[in-house]
């Protein structure tokens, strides 16, 4: 996929104790989710490995919406396999949801797959001891730490050591799910599976296999069924400081915040939310502005922008000052005339080119108070950093 990257739109705002959505109106009755996040975190040889990818970035390149859903489960995606292929959580069913050969039905998901810092990353929705509607069981079928076990079924996802150096850290597959508890879904609804036995460059050792499911044991393993707990979201959690940039990875893009008058203690929760550009609203006063596709959640086809839902915890009756930096690649299927429409908004040279920083900061407008999240004194001022957050896909 060819892809234009913005590197560097910065932001300017003062931090209230409340949700903050960098995003316009979506017209959902039922809300996508992030899918369960898959983090790689060490060496591979001298090399540093920092990787944290979504379910929903990991593509099948068949895009459809599960015929099984209702109307308001009816978002089209080929990610989110490991929770059945719905971006709401909606259980498509095992005729539709299991991704292998052994599936006989003509309409179902496929595998996911993509490669990330020399890792390769499938997604799999595998039919264990049965049963699965038609599809054939094929025995217990487990992580490779076989704690977690399909059943009947069960998303898994496969990470391929390819750097040429022995990994070394830690891999795990997380997410929180509101389905909790057995005989399908995770303890308390938070899905977690990890593996710190490194990677090896070939045979057996070069991959590990982890599971969307709460830990049993070798001896009891843990059931799970992740189609069936109501979708996955993980929220990156970061911890706020005035001396350093901290930094919410997804994938080849990230959310990077610098406070400088936090107070210890203040964390924040940020959560990306794929949002097909078909669905995207900007409402009467802002008919004309588009939002921008990012590359890596979005597939031939179906191009998807990306809502940032950013939750700041905060001390009590304490604000602060930060600067924002979002970072992320430009999905080129989308027309030429669209990204000149939408990028003018916050580019005050025009038109991206292939790479390159956007040091546009707009300037600081005074609140009129917290509680209701950012309000600005000026009307017009307020319509003008709307336009920019609508624009720049934030």
């Amino acid at each position: 996929m060819k892809v234009k990257s913005s590197r560097g739109i910065v932001m300017k705002l003062i931090c209230c104790a409340a949700l903050v959505v960098l995003s316009s109106a979506v017209a959902f009755s039922a809300t996508p989710t992030s899918g369960a996040l898959l983090t790689i975190d060490g060496t591979a040889g001298t090399t540093a490995v920092h990787v944290k990818i979504y379910d929903s970035q990991i593509h099948s390149g068949t895009v459809q919406a599960a015929p099984t859903c209702g109307v308001a489960d009816q978002v089209p995606t080929d990610a989110y396999v490991l929770q059945g292929g719905s971006a709401t959580g909606c259980d498509t069913g095992d005729d539709f949801e299991v991704t292998e050969a052994n599936n006989p039905n003509a309409v179902h998901q496929a595998f996911g797959h993509t490669d990330i810092s020399g890792f390769h990353i499938e997604t799999h929705y595998v039919c264990g001891p049965g049963p699965c509607g038609s599809v054939p069981a094929t025995g217990a079928v487990c992580n490779t730490s076989g704690t977690i076990c399909a059943n009947p079924d069960n998303g898994f996802v496969t990470i391929t050591n390819n750097t040429g150096s022995a990994f070394s850290g830690t891999i795990s597959l997380t997410g929180t799910s509101p389905g909790a508890g057995d005989p399908w879904c995770p303890v308390g609804g938070a899905a977690s599976d990890t593996w710190t036995s490194g990677l090896t460059t070939t045979g057996a050792g070069q991959a590990v296999t982890l599971a969307l499911g709460s830990q049993g044991t070798v001896a009891t393993p843990k059931n799970a069924d992740s189609s069936n707990c109501g979708g996955f979201n993980q929220p990156q959690h970061l911890t706020l400081s005035n001396t350093t940039t901290s930094i919410a990875k997804f994938g080849k893009d990230d959310y990077q915040i610098t406070p400088s008058n936090a107070m210890a203690g203040d964390t924040l929760d940020v959560l990306p939310v794929p949002l097909p550009s078909s669905f995207f609203d900007p409402g009467t006063n802002f008919s004309n502005l588009k939002c921008i596709p990012y590359a890596d959640f979005s597939a031939a086809g179906n191009p998807v922008c990306v809502e940032l839902q950013v939750t700041p915890v905060v001390n009590p009756s304490d604000s602060y000052i930060y600067t924002v930096q979002n970072d992320f690649n430009i999905d080129a299927k989308q027309s030429p005339e669209r990204r000149r429409g939408s990028s003018s908004h916050w580019s005050p040279r025009g038109q991206l080119s292939s790479r390159h920083r956007e040091p546009f900061q707009p300037k600081l407008l005074p609140l009129v108070h917290c509680p209701c999240g950012h309000q600005w004194r000026s009307p017009k001022r307020q319509r003008q950093w709307r336009r920019i957050l609508l624009g720049s896909g934030l």
